[in-house]
């Protein structure tokens, strides 16, 4: 079975908040997301993204982003199950904007706001994308601090942990 971690940016060019994440991450996209073909040929996208974490088909999906990168991961039956029960665990959890405000404050001034960053019941893109990349590789990463440059930088670098 093949996963995908992927990178994207919106289509819409009134896209503000997309466009303050590339701006102080300084990268081209600003979400994140898992895609696979299921086993009955819908091509999925998993995403944490405006309302809650979610799948969506992808044939929608593309139709508002324009995908930046994607990684390809061969996953083992054992994996996949792992990672498919990951992202059927937490489908449905709120978007978390208060974690996504926390992150840019830390990104900005390097200052943790505990309150606004450890919301373990409320999730955003990278998050959610690296709770499964931990999966996929079998580590742990510090998913709560997590951006979308961070989860990149550790996938185009080939390592498994942040340094």
């Amino acid at each position: 079975m093949e996963v995908k971690i992927g990178f994207s940016k919106p289509k819409s060019k009134f896209a503000i908040l997309s466009y303050l994440i590339r701006l102080v991450d300084r990268v081209p996209f600003s979400h994140c997301y898992v895609r696979w073909e299921t086993s009955v040929g819908i091509d999925i996208i998993y995403e944490a993204s405006k309302t809650n974490v979610k799948f969506r088909n992808a044939k929608y999906f593309l139709e508002e982003v324009d995908v930046v990168k994607e990684f390809s991961f061969s996953l083992t039956k054992d994996t996949y199950k792992q990672v498919l029960f990951t992202c059927l665990s937490y489908a449905g959890a709120p978007y978390s904007m208060r974690q996504l405000l926390g992150l840019g404050i830390y990104k900005l001034f390097g200052v943790k706001i505990k309150p606004l960053i450890n919301d373990s019941s409320a999730f955003v893109c990278s998050e959610i994308a690296s709770v499964v990349v931990e999966d996929i590789l079998s580590t742990s990463l510090q998913t709560e601090l997590m951006t979308p440059k961070d989860l990149y930088n550790i996938l185009s670098s080939g390592k498994d942990n942040i340094q």
